[in-house]
């Protein structure tokens, strides 16, 4: 019962929010991940302040939906498979801003955490910052890091990405689907590219593409980098 609870809530929280969402304009700080998340996180937060056993309860009940992560980001590939001539149409100059972003993302992270002189732990867990969450919460723990911060870290920076990504891409004039969604899908994995689904297909295919490939790469070199 327990489970339905609270299932329930969340589904109910993200229905509101993208209602909200959508009567307010699609509003990038109004996105439909943020209310959830700040009503779950200070019902959280009270809690473990309350070392209540409600919270214990809430973590069990909704494991469920951790386990739909994997499933939920192999469905991403549907736009890469119907788009990939454009994918290939430039390997060269694909593999190229892929291979430079994911260097670049992993380097600037580990070099703002390493100068601050967080715990190994903390910085193992900023390691994954750039893919997607089910990769990061094998890969952070098997580096030492701490999978609930790695998968916090991961949303809040999909999260970013999502909201301030298509309007920074503006900004800077990129307008080739192909380089935008690259840029999305490595820095800001599944959110950023379910995001770029509501932009074009195209986007959201070499999105899909980055955030797949990027999170094979990491997950290879971080073991043997720690």
């Amino acid at each position: 019962m327990g489970m339905i609870i609270w299932i329930s809530v969340i589904f109910i929280l993200y229905a509101a929010s993208s209602w909200l969402y959508r009567r307010c304009g699609e509003r990038a700080l109004l996105h439909p991940m943020i209310l959830p998340i700040v009503i779950i996180s200070v019902f959280l937060i009270y809690f473990v302040m309350a070392a209540d056993p409600l919270l214990v309860g809430f973590e069990h009940d909704t494991r469920a939906l951790s386990y739909l992560l994997g499933p939920a980001a192999m469905l991403l590939s549907v736009p890469l498979y119907e788009n990939r001539a454009a994918i290939r149409a430039e390997p060269t100059a694909v593999l190229a801003g892929l291979v430079g972003g994911s260097l670049v993302s992993v380097v600037v992270a580990l070099s703002v955490i390493k100068f601050v002189g967080f715990s190994p732990e903390i910085y193992a867990s900023f390691a994954t910052r750039a893919i997607t969450t089910p990769f990061a919460l094998v890969v952070s723990d098997s580096i030492g890091g701490l999978p609930s911060l790695a998968a916090a870290v991961v949303i809040f920076t999909g999260l970013l990405t999502a909201i301030f990504g298509p309007a920074f891409l503006r900004l800077l004039k990129v307008d080739d689907p192909v380089a935008g969604g690259l840029a999305m899908g490595v820095n800001g994995h599944g959110v950023a590219t379910a995001e770029t689904l509501k932009i074009s297909a195209v986007m959201a295919a070499a999105s899909s593409f980055a955030m797949a490939l990027n999170g094979f790469l990491t997950a290879i070199i971080l073991p043997l980098v720690f």
